[in-house]
């Protein structure tokens, strides 16, 4: 609204949410690092991804950047890679995260691939944060991890499917403006897209939502065609 607007009210709104969100941080009893603790589902958790967690809300200051002091939003990026590295799951150059911090509630379980959980969410989200050697490394760990990791046996959708892998590797291509990263989109799209072929077979009908179904897919498609600036349908654009 602030955007469509200009108008101050909405200005003031965006600076006051930020400001909540931001006094609302605490630290993590496990790691030491900044968290929010969500009280979702009945239970309090601390989560870290994109979906309900800590990069999401890092997304916010990222996204609203322009209507807030631009030492806030450092701080928002700040905290947020601080805790990314210290909770992150490397190995042979990849990068990925559980879903929380809490270790007793991921004990035993394999972190998931997708746009609400793990790495292609931390891509998805955090793309746009100014260049530095490690947030460099970090993203591009995180890209690297979604492309092996490949398609998701989930679906083609954008939230937790294929077609949302596929843009974290578009968002890469645009940030590193490398060819390699649009090629691995392409073909992680195209997989998405041959998901909805099959699921088309299947059922017998399409799938009519955003994040979930076959529009999420056509977006992207869309995306990898124009090469257009890679966005987050609801989140970066309206």
């Amino acid at each position: 609204m602030a955007e469509a607007t200009g108008s101050a009210r909405w200005k003031q709104l965006v600076q006051e949410c930020v400001n909540r969100l931001e006094n609302s941080l605490e630290s993590d009893p496990e790691t030491g690092t900044p968290i929010w603790t969500q009280n979702i589902y009945g239970k309090r958790t601390r989560f870290l991804g994109a979906g309900h967690g800590m990069v999401g809300n890092t997304y916010v200051a990222l996204r609203g950047a322009k209507f807030l002091d631009s030492t806030q939003v450092q701080r928002f990026s700040d905290n947020c890679l601080e805790t990314l590295l210290k909770t992150a799951l490397h190995g042979e150059g990849c990068s990925n995260w559980h879903p929380m911090s809490d270790k007793k509630r991921v004990a035993n379980r394999l972190p998931p691939v997708q746009d609400c959980h793990g790495a292609a969410g931390v891509v998805n989200r955090l793309s746009s944060v100014p260049r530095t050697a490690q947030w460099d490394a970090l993203l591009l760990a995180a890209g690297e991890l979604t492309w092996r990791a490949g398609p998701l046996v989930k679906g083609p959708g954008l939230c937790h499917g294929t077609a949302g892998n596929a843009l974290a590797l578009l968002k890469l291509a645009n940030r590193f403006k490398d060819d390699i990263w649009l090629g691995r989109a392409r073909s992680m799209a195209l997989h998405a897209y041959s998901q909805v072929k099959q699921q088309h077979k299947q059922f017998g009908q399409a799938r009519y939502a955003l994040w979930t179904g076959d529009l999420g897919v056509a977006w992207v498609l869309w995306l990898c065609i124009e090469k257009n600036t890679p966005s987050i349908p609801t989140l970066d654009v309206f």
